[in-house]
């Protein structure tokens, strides 16, 4: 699902199959593209659920905020959707690493 929130902020919301019923994902709009804020779980269906988000915009980056795997373990999925380049601080990286 997602809502517009104001200055343009679009708030993407996906369930998680997990005590946690849902995380949020978000887009900001750029002069050069959009950047996605974190990208949700790494799941099977990740096509089927991004899909219908991304056709409406063209990703230029993607940042992800902290190792937590409902919010970094869709970056490969989204990454192959969109082909934006993945930022995330390099302690929070080897925090995944070691942890995921």
């Amino acid at each position: 699902m997602t809502t517009e929130l104001p200055a343009g902020i679009r708030r993407l919301t996906f369930p998680l199959p997990m005590g946690i019923r849902h995380v949020h994902c978000y887009l900001l709009a750029g002069d050069d593209g959009w950047t996605l804020v974190d990208t949700g779980l790494g799941l099977p269906d990740a096509e089927a659920r991004w899909t219908p988000v991304l056709r409406e915009v063209e990703v230029a980056r993607i940042v992800v905020t902290h190792f937590h795997p409902d919010h970094a373990g869709g970056g490969e999925d989204a990454q192959g959707l969109t082909g934006a380049q993945i930022f995330q601080g390099a302690d929070d990286y080897a925090q995944c690493e070691r942890v995921w």
